[in-house]
């Protein structure tokens, strides 16, 4: 994610971090705060994250995929191919 806002807006972005109440989350909540905690990540709240000017960027590509905020903003930046390359493959299920 850093990667690719740096390579759409020259800097890191306030990242917002979405995660649903669920059995599977409660079980891996602390794991994937101490794996934020261990790379730096440190957390602030959802209004001083929106407070960012990035999140005034339009957005006009939407779908019924569930795609990231940053890949709607690359698309509306008319980014293809190469800028995605590195990101995971989905699984076939």
């Amino acid at each position: 994610m850093k990667k690719q806002t740096e390579a759409l807006f020259n800097r890191n972005i306030r990242h917002i971090l979405l995660l649903h109440a669920s059995f599977l989350n409660s079980i891996y909540l602390d794991s994937i705060v101490t794996l934020f905690k261990k790379n730096n990540y440190s957390f602030i709240s959802l209004d001083e994250a929106l407070e960012d000017p990035v999140y005034d960027n339009e957005i006009t590509r939407f779908g019924n995929w569930g795609i990231s905020w940053i890949d709607r903003w690359a698309l509306t930046l008319g980014k293809k191919g190469d800028f995605f390359k590195d990101e995971p493959v989905p699984p076939a299920y």
